[in-house]
């Protein structure tokens, strides 16, 4: 029963580490590794005493004003906080690599707060309109020239 306990602990670590991810403008952070610099952080953050410190070191870490996390994980974890404080200190590095792992799922369904969509995605909308609207791709990128009726 216990090895289930940590395993459910250790899921809604994975989610609620996901959506801090998620919420990193990480094009502010240049030179260096994603999951470098949030494990490092999270090893930073790991010594508070109690799951909202962790998760306020590690916001503030990260430059992130708001966080945007599931209140029922953060309310699972404060319920079994000694067992939630030992799985994240003894598994930090795993528990970083499986929120980046599932920040990126999150992001495939939509999720991503505070980040603009990648160049290519934004490409593709603005080729997708412009073929919705009836007009060549070169005419509607122009801009430059009158429309005609």
């Amino acid at each position: 029963m216990e090895d289930s306990r940590a395993r459910a602990v250790e899921e809604r670590w994975v989610s609620v580490l996901a959506h801090v991810w998620n919420t990193v403008q990480w094009r502010r952070i240049r030179g260096r590794r994603h999951l470098d610099v949030f494990e490092h952080r999270l090893e930073w953050a790991k010594h508070e005493p109690d799951v909202p410190s962790v998760l306020q070191r590690l916001a503030d870490s990260l430059s992130v004003q708001g966080l945007q996390v599931p209140v029922e994980d953060v309310e699972f974890l404060r319920a079994h906080e000694e067992l939630a404080l030992d799985v994240l200190r003894r598994w930090t590095k795993l528990l970083a690599l499986k929120a980046s792992v599932k920040a990126r799922e999150l992001r495939g369904r939509g999720f991503t707060p505070q980040q603009p969509a990648p160049a290519e995605e934004r490409a593709a909308a603005v080729e997708e309109k412009t073929q919705e609207e009836g007009r060549p791709e070169a005419e509607g990128e122009a801009g430059g020239g009158v429309e005609s009726a």
